[in-house]
């Protein structure tokens, strides 16, 4: 944090290097500097201020590039880079099909749902109302469903031959 502003000022120079804009002051602007501001404030507010502020240029650089890596010394640093991407991709694929499979059984029972009030409907309501076809498809809860090899799915009930395969 301490070269933080020597840092941004670095920046700043470079960028305004290979800019074409040319900045011109306006004649009825007023110069601020940070002891104005700081001086408005109070508290803590004027505390952090007076902390943050330059007196003196630094005289080292904000950036010292770091030396190139012998192979003794890179080897470990990529192998634990790939370690730990491949982990993210492992969390990532885990909880994606975790999300998926939970979303796929809230569809698969929603249909199942729904194809066994319209099958309890048209086969065993015999014209009756569609309140009482609901009512008497609630109070069957021996209709199971399973997924077959097809990708299909066969629902059924407890061996009266009643049995639907989509």
């Amino acid at each position: 944090m301490d070269n933080a502003y020597d840092y941004m000022f670095h920046l700043l120079t470079a960028y305004s290097k290979i800019m074409k804009y040319k900045t011109t002051v306006p004649e009825n602007a007023t110069e601020l500097c940070s002891e104005t501001m700081a001086c408005t404030s109070e508290g803590f507010v004027k505390q952090l201020m007076d902390q943050s502020t330059i007196n003196v240029p630094a005289n080292v650089s904000p950036y010292i590039m770091q030396p190139p890596y012998d192979p003794q010394t890179l080897n470990p640093i990529l192998g634990q880079k790939a370690n730990s991407i491949k982990q993210v991709e492992k969390w990532e694929k885990y909880y994606f099909e975790k999300i998926i499979c939970c979303l796929l059984y809230k569809v698969k029972t929603a249909l199942v749902t729904v194809l066994h009030q319209r099958w309890w409907r048209s086969n065993v309501g015999n014209g009756g109302s569609v309140t009482s076809a609901i009512v008497a498809s609630r109070r069957h809860q021996w209709w199971i469903c399973n997924d077959m090899d097809d990708g299909g799915v066969q629902w059924g009930g407890d061996g009266d031959g009643a049995t639907m395969v989509i």
